[in-house]
């Protein structure tokens, strides 16, 4: 599962690329297998954190 969470964020990154944004922070945490970035979009700051729902 870490394999597919970390291209979903590969993914995400290419797409916030498209719009023109600048990413930075990107990280995976290797005991989890959780993934985040974040990106700058029109002078604002998003995060983006990918985890496996567990239920």
């Amino acid at each position: 599962m870490k394999d597919v969470l970390l291209a979903l964020r590969h993914k995400l990154e290419k797409f916030v690329d498209t719009l023109g944004a600048s990413r930075y922070g990107a990280g995976t945490d290797l005991t989890t297998g959780e993934t985040d970035f974040s990106f700058d979009l029109s002078g604002k700051t998003y995060s983006v954190r990918i985890a496996e729902l567990k239920q």
